[in-house]
């Protein structure tokens, strides 16, 4: 590109220095020498610029290629992703359900060994714990559920006896209303 009109531009200069006087035929001669030129001139721009563009398009179509399975690759990551935090997410709900379980099971057995633990409303009208200390074990403590109801509507200081189905008498002292004492 760009030699046929670099040959023009010097037949333009030098054509007029060394033919002072030029014949009409030889005018005409020079006259289609330089539109040739520039006519070879024009095709090798146009033949340039169309193969430049088919090298854009080539380009842009593996590009678009290599984007695509970037993406793909993207889709398939997330896919992966997707599915490994669904299967964490189950593994934390059996864990979080087996620790609810085990803490269900935990309070019950230390309202068994320790006492009961009720909510009613406080001096405020706000709800508050009460703390029963009983000491008996599991099937007494089923017996007295509706001593304990009773002897909650007291407050610190209120007993009451209870006797279970299988005879046996119990001694209901709450002790006091609130949060529990450290280390109980």
């Amino acid at each position: 590109m760009g030699v046929f009109i670099a040959i023009l531009a010097v037949l333009g200069v030098l054509v007029p220095l060394l033919r002072e006087h030029i014949g009409r035929r030889e005018k005409m001669l020079w006259t289609l020498v330089m539109l040739a030129l520039l006519g070879l001139e024009l095709r090798s721009i146009y033949l340039d610029r169309n193969a430049h563009d088919r090298q854009e398009a080539e380009d842009r179509q593996t590009q678009l290629r290599n984007f695509g399975e970037i993406a793909k690759g993207i889709n398939t990551t997330i896919t992966t992703s997707q599915k490994q935090f669904d299967a964490t997410m189950r593994s934390t709900n059996q864990i979080i359900a087996a620790n609810s379980k085990l803490l269900g099971v935990t309070q019950e057995s230390l309202e068994n060994i320790t006492g009961a633990t009720h909510v009613v409303p406080g001096p405020d009208g706000r709800p508050q714990k009460v703390y029963a200390t009983i000491t008996a074990g599991q099937e007494e403590l089923t017996a007295l559920r509706d001593a304990i109801d009773h002897a909650l509507h007291g407050q610190p200081g209120t007993s009451c006896d209870a006797r279970t189905t299988n005879g046996m008498d119990f001694h209901i002292s709450i002790d006091r209303l609130g949060p529990p004492l450290p280390g109980n």
